[in-house]
């Protein structure tokens, strides 16, 4: 059982044969000795992985709808591929097996160079013909845990971004090998800096141009404290569910003081507003089912069979009720009874292509102002709990 109430299963050699979510959405996984052959979902879907004979590389997936992906190699490298769409992609590769080259169906191409005594990338050449040059520096007293590098990209021979990009790494204390301990970045003039937490690896304090955020967790890696110059937030969780229960945020006001030219800002030493944002989960399967804020808001939300939300319901009655494209498992309509609905198509990628109203774009402006707000209101359980 994972933290997020997923469950795995292996067999006796150690390798993955099923996942489960509490919903009953399933993938069980096949072998063919230790190669993969087959990927079904609780839908019956199905990914058949084939194999070059005598080898480890596959020579092709097949999926439903007679979606189809191949692939070919030459001696170790892939050196050609046909994706599901039937565009075809081939690759070149250095001495070292790098790559050096990708072509894409209409013959354009991004190129790679290297370093290859270091094998780091010295150059790499987009789609559009620009160029992004690489140049590395290593602080030698650190053991290699100090290092940095400056990127320029031109367009045309222009300069159109100089970046650079500092890392560092520690020891662990608290098992072997090292772990990103800070980054450095400066891209067109943002600057960033982030360091990391030793055991989780999630940032404990960030600063982006000068303003900083930090991080506390408790024991296990859920968030516990974030603090920002104006606004500090705490988390109180689900111990049944491991999901956030309470969300307490604090707002402090800027204090302008000016004397002559001079003009100083600071923070209020108490908060000016405090909100608390509730939430409940269902007993079983831990979906969210209600949300509540100390600003009157209330959110119900239902679920159809594979654990998606299929109405939500406020305080004043708004209802929006939403169905499922079954091929991309993403929205297909989003209906708000006595006001109108909106229909997601998709592109065969997935991607969205059109989002349309019968009612008119100012009925679906309406209805998707709707649907977001409610949204909004059950944010907070899902904002930040994944840094």
């Amino acid at each position: 059982h994972l933290t997020d109430g997923t469950r795995q299963k292996f067999n006796m050699k150690g390798q993955l044969t099923h996942m489960y979510d509490r919903n009953g959405n399933y993938l069980k996984i096949s072998y063919n000795k230790k190669q993969l052959s087959t990927i079904v979902d609780n839908n019956g879907r199905q990914l058949v992985f084939k194999y070059y004979p005598g080898k480890d590389k596959v020579k092709s997936i097949n999926g439903p709808g007679k979606i189809a992906a191949a692939y070919k190699f030459k001696d170790e490298d892939l050196s050609w591929s046909k994706n599901q769409w039937s565009s075809e992609f081939s690759y070149d590769y250095d001495n070292f097996h790098n790559l050096t080259k990708v072509t894409f169906p209409d013959k354009r191409t991004k190129k790679l160079t290297y370093n290859t005594e270091t094998d780091w990338i010295t150059s790499f050449t987009n789609l559009k013909g620009c160029v992004e040059t690489y140049k590395y520096d290593i602080d030698k007293k650190s053991g290699g845990n100090h290092y940095w590098s400056r990127v320029t990209k031109k367009c045309d021979n222009k300069v159109t971004n100089q970046s650079e990009f500092e890392f560092w790494y520690k020891t662990k204390t608290h098992q072997y090998g090292k772990y990103l301990y800070r980054v450095k970045s400066n891209i067109n003039g943002k600057k960033t800096d982030i360091t990391y937490h030793h055991i989780f690896g999630k940032p404990i304090a960030t600063t982006i141009n000068g303003a900083t955020t930090t991080f506390d967790y408790f024991d296990n890696g859920f968030i516990h404290k974030k603090k920002e110059r104006y606004r500090n937030m705490a988390y109180k969780y689900d111990t049944k569910c491991s999901k956030v229960a309470e969300i307490k945020t604090e707002y402090y006001k800027r204090i302008v003081k000016r004397e002559g030219n001079r003009v100083a800002t600071s923070v209020s030493k108490k908060p000016i507003k405090i909100t608390k944002t509730n939430f409940k989960y269902q007993k079983v399967k831990c979906n969210l089912e209600y949300a509540s804020n100390t600003d009157g808001q209330k959110v119900w939300l239902d679920y159809d069979s594979k654990g998606r939300i299929q109405e939500i319901k406020d305080q004043s009655k708004k209802i929006v009720k939403i169905t499922y494209n079954e091929k991309f498992g993403k929205p297909l309509s989003v209906y708000r009874p006595g006001l109108g609905k909106i229909t997601v198509s998709y592109n065969s990628n997935g991607e969205i292509n059109k989002v349309i109203s019968k009612q008119g774009p100012r009925i679906a402006v309406q209805v998707a102002n709707v649907f977001n707000n409610l949204l909004e209101i059950i944010s907070p359980a899902t904002t930040d709990l994944a840094l």
